[in-house]
């Protein structure tokens, strides 16, 4: 039985173009493409809502690698936890766009935690932002999960510029700073590694993590420093979710690391509280 209940102090939730096509019933996809550098092009798969209330880009964990067809088909990541899920946004009157990583020289390339982390990643989420904050004129919100969460975290702190409209991190990565472990008590958690400065973030920032995530590399109690860290964020929270099976390994989307089962009640909160209807 999947549960959702308040507690203090978290609450406890149990140039463009190309294709289009209609794979949910909520509106079509197109696949559109961000030119960031020279010979780098970043393809996003976009949902065309004609008015949404707004846009959330969607960082995929693992390797970030969806492969987006110029049909618009994916090939790989679909048990990913963003992925599988998008049409719960659409619900809500929330466009979506999932982003591929990146084809550097004509050669899709694996993100990396090392590349997550650079600069260059930042100006290629930025060029995203850009292109889709042009295209719908709506506020934009990256979303990542999992390791999408270190590439979200990255914008969110380094670019002043062409960055995102508010933040949401889901199975955050170990990357807590060591400003957070000083906010909280236990002092500090094992493996947690000090990546970005939270307190750079002046943006509406959510942060959901299940209660029962077994992935080591993304404990509850990271989810909680970096929330904690967040200490200039306009506005934040952190959603613990509890509930739904536990099908695949500990780190896969089909697992609680991906919110099996609970993927709409989960998305639903999201979504309320991106749009100020979240009333805990």
């Amino acid at each position: 039985m999947n549960r959702f209940r308040c507690a203090l102090p978290v609450c406890l939730i149990t140039a463009l173009s190309a294709v289009t096509y209609a794979p949910l019933a909520f509106g079509a996809e197109t696949v559109i493409r961000a030119r960031p550098a020279p010979g780098v092009v970043v393809r996003m798969l976009v949902d065309d809502l004609p008015e949404p209330a707004l846009v959330v880009l969607l960082l995929p964990g693992g390797d970030g690698r969806i492969n987006i067809r110029n049909n618009g088909t994916l090939n790989r990541l679909d048990s990913d936890f963003l992925v599988r899920s998008r049409q719960h946004f659409i619900r809500h009157n929330i466009a979506t766009a999932v982003i591929d990583a990146p084809v550097v020289q004509r050669k899709r390339i694996e993100l990396g935690i090392t590349h997550r982390r650079s600069k260059a990643h930042a100006q290629e989420i930025g060029a995203a932002i850009e292109m889709l904050r042009a295209r719908f004129r709506k506020p934009v919100w990256v979303v990542g999960t999992s390791r999408g969460t270190i590439s979200a975290a990255n914008v969110a702190t380094s670019l002043a510029r062409n960055g995102p409209d508010g933040i949401v991190l889901t199975s955050s990565f170990a990357m807590a700073t060591k400003q957070a472990e000083r906010l909280v008590a236990p002092p500090a958690v094992s493996g947690i590694q000090a990546t970005f400065d939270f307190s750079k973030i002046n943006l509406p920032a959510l942060v959901v993590h299940h209660r029962e995530d077994g992935c080591g590399t993304a404990p509850l109690a990271g989810a909680q420093l970096i929330h904690n860290a967040m200490i200039n964020a306009i506005r934040k929270k952190i959603f613990v979710v509890s509930g739904g099976p536990a099908d695949a390994g500990a780190c896969q989307g089909r697992s609680h690391h991906g919110f099996l089962g609970i993927e709409k009640q989960t998305i639903d909160a999201i979504a309320g509280w991106m749009l100020e209807k979240d009333t805990r």
